[in-house]
C-alpha cells in the first residue's frame, strides 16, 4: 500500500467551503443487532437493526486559531450540515464521501509539540456518496 499524502490531498468540505486541510480522518459504519433468541435455543438469534455512521476528522493548526466559525456554529445551533471529505494516496486513488449530519462534538489539543483540532460528525440518514 502506498503511503498517503497529506495537506490539500485530505480535504474537508461544509456545503462548497473547505474548512480544512485534514491529515486524518475517518468514516465509520456500524448497524445494530436486536436479539430474538426464543425460549430453548441453544444460541443467541439476532435481527438486524437500523444502520448508523460518524465522520472524524483531524488537522494540525499553526496558530492559536480555534475551531472554525462554521463548527461553531453548527454545533451551538443543531443545524445540519452538508460534508464531502475527499482523499487522493501517493498513487492518486481517489476516496470521496459525501452527506448531510450534524457536528456532535469538535475539540481543540495540544499534545506534545503540534496542535490539532477535530470534529465529529453523526450522518443523518444514508450518506449521498461512498466511493
Amino acid at each position: 500500500m502506498a503511503a498517503r499524502r497529506t495537506g490539500k490531498e485530505g480535504s474537508f468540505y461544509m456545503g462548497v467551503t473547505k474548512i480544512a486541510d485534514v491529515f486524518d480522518w475517518t468514516y465509520t459504519e456500524t448497524m445494530e443487532t436486536q436479539e430474538c433468541t426464543v425460549k430453548g435455543e441453544t444460541f443467541s438469534r439476532f435481527k438486524s437493526g437500523s444502520n448508523k455512521a460518524t465522520v472524524t476528522v483531524r488537522r494540525y493548526i499553526q496558530t492559536m486559531a480555534v475551531l472554525s466559525q462554521q463548527v461553531e456554529f453548527a454545533i451551538s445551533s443543531g443545524a445540519p450540515i452538508d460534508f464531502t471529505l475527499y482523499l487522493i494516496d501517493a498513487n492518486n486513488g481517489f476516496s470521496k464521501v459525501v452527506g448531510q449530519g450534524y457536528v456532535t462534538r469538535g475539540s481543540i489539543a495540544a499534545p506534545h509539540d503540534k496542535a490539532t483540532d477535530e470534529l465529529e460528525i453523526t450522518v443523518d440518514g444514508s450518506p449521498t456518496l461512498v466511493q
